[in-house]
């Protein structure tokens, strides 16, 4: 079950980064600016801890990418909701 779950965990990643380049080209930049700012501080610390050799260097990434990914899922439904809403 753990080895489930560390994949799924691993595969949010290149799920993330889909879900991010669509947001850009579809959504306001507002919306998607979020996780943007979160992986840019989680990319920038895996550059930092590729210089120094560490092992660790990519782990922030890894863990930020559900989180940004769901905050863009949830975006994308509130969206989608008020749309049906308003009518559009």
């Amino acid at each position: 079950m753990e080895l489930l779950l560390g994949q799924a965990v691993m595969l949010c990643l290149p799920a993330y980064l889909v879900a991010q380049v669509a947001a850009l080209l579809v959504w306001p930049v507002r919306i998607s600016a979020v996780p943007l700012a979160i992986m840019g501080a989680a990319t920038a610390s895996a550059v930092v801890g590729y210089a120094s050799d560490s092992n660790l260097a990519p782990i922030f990434m890894v863990l930020a990418a559900p989180f940004c990914l769901l905050w863009l899922v949830l975006a994308g439904l509130i969206r989608g909701l008020m749309r049906g809403l308003m009518g559009r």
